[in-house]
């Protein structure tokens, strides 16, 4: 007999012996099938908080208008900034971590690595939270909330997801004087938002362009001019304006402005 063989045998013996002297005892199979469902299942619960918590920041996004933020530079990145929930990208990057423990602990997570794993689960993050607007998800949630009075989770969508936009006046040009414009704010009920349900208001808000950063390449203000005020509320509830954004400018402007920029391009060339 090889010396190989020999080895194997004295193993095998040892472990018989072990095995009937009760030092170790064998696991049922129905144990290995529970650890492995409940491995299972842990990984989609995850998976699936993951996906949420990601779509949440993606309607951040979205309902607070980011992209007209960046325009105004430095000014409008250092408010974005300042008003980020934090805690939903830590809370995204330990699931994510916790995530590729899991899938390592499962027969074919060893074969990627930590790299692969993270770019497989952050595509299906994107990818999936990007579903959940287009169907509008989370609109459904947030009114669900509403109607049912559950105030957690109300004044989680309002004050924390919504907390730039509440900071924000949207209205429409009634005046423009020698050095200030007044806006009449047509005021958005923030839960009905991209249902484009709005109400009127007879609050007006002057505001001096001159002290303000104004994200549009027109140089002067109309009246019927629909614009975004950007700015932040103090404690007294007073309205401090620091940008503004030209939302919808009079159809005949906007069409002379075109016309002025066709024409530069032309003469430049």
């Amino acid at each position: 007999m090889k010396t190989e063989d020999k080895k194997t045998l004295n193993i095998s013996n040892l472990v018989l012996e072990k095995i009937d002297s009760g030092k170790i005892k064998m696991r049922p199979r129905w144990k290995f099938l529970a650890d492995k469902i409940g491995l299972e299942f842990s990984l989609v619960c995850v998976l699936l908080s993951g996906v949420f918590v990601s779509s949440l920041i993606m309607y951040y996004w979205q309902i607070n208008e980011l992209e007209y933020y960046f325009g105004f530079g430095y000014a409008g990145i250092k408010h974005v900034l300042s008003s980020l929930p934090y805690e939903l990208f830590i809370t995204v990057v330990l699931l994510i971590v916790f995530l590729n423990f899991l899938i390592k602990k499962m027969e074919w997570g060893y074969k990627r690595s930590w790299s692969v794993w993270t770019g497989v689960l952050l595509g299906v993050m994107v990818l999936s939270s990007g579903g959940l607007l287009a169907v509008r998800a989370h609109e459904q949630f947030e009114q669900s909330s509403i109607v049912n009075d559950n105030p957690v989770i109300d004044n989680f969508f309002h004050q924390r997801l919504r907390n730039i936009s509440n900071n924000a006046v949207y209205g429409k040009i009634s005046a423009v004087k020698n050095d200030e414009v007044d806006v009449i704010e047509n005021k958005i009920d923030k839960n009905l938002k991209n249902q484009n349900v709005q109400s009127s208001s007879t609050e007006v808000y002057t505001i001096k362009p001159e002290k303000l950063k104004i994200n549009s390449q027109q140089k002067k203000f109309e009246v019927g001019e629909e614009i975004k005020i950007m700015g932040k509320r103090d404690r007294d509830g007073k309205f401090n304006a620091w940008g503004v954004k030209v939302i919808k400018q009079k159809k005949d402007e906007k069409a002379k402005d075109m016309k002025e920029s066709r024409d530069d391009n032309k003469n430049k060339k």
